[in-house]
């Protein structure tokens, strides 16, 4: 098969791989957090600038907070405002086949086993692909893994990018400490790989190494050209350091492996490592030391997910790769008396494995149009906006939100967590309890949060302190059961939510 051949087979197998990740990742933009940022959004583009100080809860009200994603948040808001439901499925589908496309740039195996490496990535994402800022990290995340390879295969000018990148990215979206992370330690492993000569392969002189190094301090303080200057420093470790994230929140706690869904991220680990250990090659710390490293944040948090599969994906189909040619020489012989007792020369058996790519253009152009007609369908079928709204009364209070906002729209209301954005984008100007801003909230007003739905012994003084009038939350949390014996009238039941109303006294 000559190159021309080959890049004709390669161009179909990289349009159907980004096809299915386009099919895969299109989905209903069900996200209670998506739609606070798009209140966020929509009243940074009213107001011309971030909104400084809290004007959304009255447990905060008037408290200095740090909007780390408002510019991904006006990027969301222009999305919905011209293609609606769609717009917001439709990012989340071009973020993912973004990172997918950025990945395979930097695999050098087959084309084959490039798509299957990057599906196995995708299913690993799955969980944390919603359309949220956090989707801008992920982009940023790969062009950046991008960029760092091309620079150890010798294109040096490009790294100096990295800098704006890393202004923009500061700007997107809180979790540019990823980026940091990412260059830390391949710096670190780049040293490794020189002290540890005969365990490992350095690809970067120490020159290059010194200009990683000014790289990545600059893009540490680039950062902070930002509306809230050196505050988008400090709401990285403030959310870090929030303990109710990893007790209460199920996106930072530790995976579930008893959910299907959580399971790729295991399969992923399990593959490279044993690659790594049959393939018997010598290892690139800078590459390893940040696998590493997202491995045990995944075991930390569910959210790292996504970051893990970036940095993993590439490093997987290296070291597989590697197998498969020690495998492919061992079986190669069988290959061949096989082919002798088929009478197939070599020619005849290639183009029985491979086909005739010059002939089957017109095939793989019909096979690309229709997956991308499928993909269309679905996009149609997933943002219909009579579906989403169907959905949408599934999984939020929209009858109970409506009831309060016509029948008390002055009362300060005691709210469900999880629908705190959903209240902020469906009644707007009502101020919350809480919302999904657990870095402005933090342990003290999710701590009070959790006291009162559980029903702790302080319930009752919480409630008081704040003022409630109305307590709008699950039926099923441990308070309902209550509230109606502590002077508290329900009003208001359905199957997502149940309202109680402070009995005058």
């Amino acid at each position: 098969m000559n190159d021309n051949q080959t890049s004709i087979r390669n161009r179909f197998f990289y349009m159907i791989t980004l096809l299915l990740v386009f099919f895969m990742t299109l989905r209903a933009p069900l996200d209670s957090d998506m739609l606070w940022h798009l209140r966020l959004g929509e009243d940074t583009l009213a107001h011309g600038w971030p909104v400084m100080n809290d004007i959304y809860s009255y447990t905060m009200t008037g408290t200095y907070w740090v909007n780390h994603s408002w510019l991904a948040e006006i990027v969301l808001v222009i999305f919905y405002e011209l293609l609606g439901y769609a717009g917001l499925s439709l990012i989340v589908a071009l973020a993912a086949v973004a990172c997918a496309a950025l990945m395979m740039k930097q695999m050098n195996s087959p084309v084959l086993l490039r798509a299957g490496v990057i599906i196995l990535a995708v299913m690993v994402m799955a969980p944390v692909l919603t359309p949220r800022p956090q989707l801008f990290s992920l982009v940023m995340l790969s062009l950046l893994s991008y960029i760092l390879y091309l620079y150890k295969k010798g294109r040096s000018r490009l790294i100096w990018w990295v800098i704006p990148q890393f202004w923009i990215w500061g700007n997107l979206h809180g979790g540019f400490p990823l980026g940091i992370i990412l260059l830390s330690l391949s710096i670190i492993g780049e040293i490794g790989n020189h002290l540890w000569g005969r365990l490992a392969d350095h690809l970067l002189a120490w020159k290059q190494i010194g200009q990683l190094s000014v790289v990545t301090a600059a893009s540490a303080l680039v950062v902070m050209i930002h509306p809230y200057g050196a505050g988008i420093w400090q709401v990285a470790f403030e959310t870090v350091n929030i303990k109710v994230l990893q007790n209460f929140i199920e996106e930072w706690a530790s995976p579930n492996f008893h959910i299907a869904a959580q399971q790729p991220f295991v399969w992923m680990l399990l593959i490279m490592v044993m690659a790594i250990w049959i393939g018997k090659e010598k290892v690139d710390w800078g590459e390893i030391l940040p696998v590493l490293a997202f491995s045990y944040a995944c075991f930390m948090a569910r959210r790292n997910f996504g970051p893990f599969a970036i940095i993993a994906a590439p490093v997987t189909a290296r070291y597989l790769w590697n197998v498969m040619r020690l495998w492919g020489d061992s079986v190669q012989p069988w290959i061949k008396k096989a082919q002798t007792r088929l009478k197939l020369s070599d020619e005849a058996a290639q183009k029985l494995l491979l086909g005739e790519p010059q002939k089957s253009k017109p095939v793989n152009l019909m096979a690309v149009g229709l997956l991308f007609g499928v993909c269309l369908v679905k996009l149609f079928l997933v943002s219909y906006p009579v579906n989403v709204e169907k959905w949408y009364a599934q999984l939020f209070p929209v009858s109970g939100a409506e009831w309060i906002a016509t029948r008390y729209p002055e009362a300060r209301v005691f709210n469900s967590y999880a629908w705190g954005g959903y209240m902020l984008w469906a009644m707007p100007g009502r101020q919350v309890f809480a919302d999904g801003r657990t870095d402005l909230f933090g342990d003290d007003i999710i701590g009070q949060w959790i006291s009162v739905v559980q029903g702790d012994q302080d319930w009752e003084a919480i409630l008081e302190r704040w003022q409630v009038d109305l307590v709008f939350i699950e039926p099923e949390q441990p308070i309902a059961r209550l509230l109606p014996h502590a002077g508290w009238t329900e009003v208001f039941r359905d199957d997502i939510s149940v309202i109680f109303v402070r009995e005058a006294p």
